[in-house]
């Protein structure tokens, strides 16, 4: 009987630190700031002499000894894939900007009201553009990718994530995007200038196909949207075929990247 005591207080003690509720967080709609540390809860594994309430964890014992973790409901308005926020854990994720048990995102039309209630994007020059979703993807977390788009035109590499859960919602992203500037495409060079400055500059004289424009992160540490040329070389060997992406005021190369490195 003890050993089976310890047992089911470990296995408390574990279920308690994965339902925690550290990094629970509200959405403000002050200034847009990188989010501060939150401290996490911790949690006592302490022996206390005796046997103790078992903590209401949502794990149902099927009476012969085992642990069966309950489904939701495909059809509840809140089944999001069938994933709990808990499976992410306590610990915060790399971008996580917030994460709440009170908010419950069913689509993409309150992912991103929500995004603008964490992360206002009104008086920037941006606004927030669904980009991709795990709709048809039901092995996956159910997440929404939303990108900051100007003057119509979806800005590359500035995606927000909201991760949305049966119980609670993630909020991934990089906030500072929204202070960023944006170069002016009216002093773009045409895309065969560019590509003439850029082989002039490295050698580089690779029969380089013209597919598209836009505008683009190239760093976070670089705080210009740049307005960007991207070209193919596609000679039909996988080794060799290459993306490159040019500064369309510049010609300076922005962005090299062979289809598969050997």
């Amino acid at each position: 009987m003890k050993n089976r005591s310890l047992s089911i207080r470990l296995a408390a003690v574990l279920s308690a630190a994965m339902l925690g509720a550290g990094l629970v967080a509200g959405c403000g709609n002050g200034n847009v700031t990188a989010p501060e540390d939150t401290e996490i809860d911790s949690f006592d594994d302490s022996e206390d002499g005796g046997d103790t309430d078992i903590v209401d964890d949502g794990i149902v014992d099927d009476g012969a000894g085992s642990e069966k973790t309950p489904t939701v409901d495909e059809n509840d308005p809140n089944f999001n894939h069938g994933y709990s926020i808990s499976e992410v854990g306590t610990e915060r994720r790399p971008d996580e900007i917030t994460r709440s048990k009170d908010v419950v995102i069913h689509d993409s039309t309150e992912a991103l009201e929500y995004l603008e209630s964490c992360v206002p994007s009104d008086g920037t020059g941006f606004t927030y553009e669904i980009t991709d979703t795990s709709d048809d993807d039901p092995g996956a977390f159910m997440w929404y990718e939303i990108s900051l788009s100007y003057d119509g035109e979806i800005v590359e590499n500035t995606e927000f994530t909201i991760l949305a859960f049966n119980d609670g919602t993630v909020v991934e992203g990089w906030p500072e995007y929204l202070n960023y500037s944006v170069t002016d495409k009216s002093n773009a060079m045409s895309p065969e200038d560019a590509l003439q400055t850029y082989a002039a500059a490295d050698g580089d004289t690779r029969p380089y196909v013209y597919k598209m424009s836009g505008y683009k992160c190239v760093s976070r540490k670089d705080t210009v949207f740049r307005y960007v040329y991207t070209y193919r070389y596609d000679c039909g060997q996988v080794l060799d075929n290459i993306t490159l992406v040019l500064d369309a005021e510049t010609g300076e190369m922005v962005g090299f990247a062979p289809d598969a490195i050997d």
